[in-house]
């Protein structure tokens, strides 16, 4: 695991995890748009998971998702195993790198960009090396 990997746990008050198995989100749980709001109450671990998705992804979750994140708290899993794993989502990484574009750049991605980036955050550059790569290019002394 990177010190990066390390320093996030730790901020999220999970140090004891290091080594341990980060939890996979399933493929539908983060790329369907938010579902309607079922009308029962929701439990704590529902609102939870639907504050999280807010934070974290700028949405509400599908129903799926928030019933897979939901059983998994409702089964024992600590909360910030779950942070975790919506943190290193691509539909996480390609929302900071959309809003570096906007800050730094005044736009918004291409989808072929945008794609290659969230790639090659999730094979380890950090979102600071990418900072750095957009405000060393030459179409950011360009731009307004």
């Amino acid at each position: 695991m990177s010190n990066r990997a390390r320093t996030i746990l730790a901020f999220l008050g999970v140090a004891a995890l290091v080594g341990a198995t980060l939890l996979v989100a399933p493929p539908h749980s983060l790329s369907q748009p938010a579902g309607a709001a079922e009308a029962r109450a929701a439990s704590a671990n529902e609102t939870y998971v639907t504050q999280v998705y807010k934070d974290l992804l700028g949405r509400g979750p599908d129903s799926a998702g928030l019933a897979y994140w939901a059983s998994l708290l409702d089964s024992g899993v600590p909360r910030p195993p779950v942070a975790w794993s919506l943190v290193v989502s691509n539909e996480y990484r390609g929302n900071v790198i959309g809003g570096m574009y906007q800050q730094y750049l005044g736009r918004s991605p291409d989808a072929a960009g945008l794609s290659y980036w969230v790639g090659q955050v999730a094979s380890g550059m950090t979102f600071e090396q990418f900072q750095a790569l957009l405000i060393g290019s030459d179409e950011y002394y360009v731009s307004p």
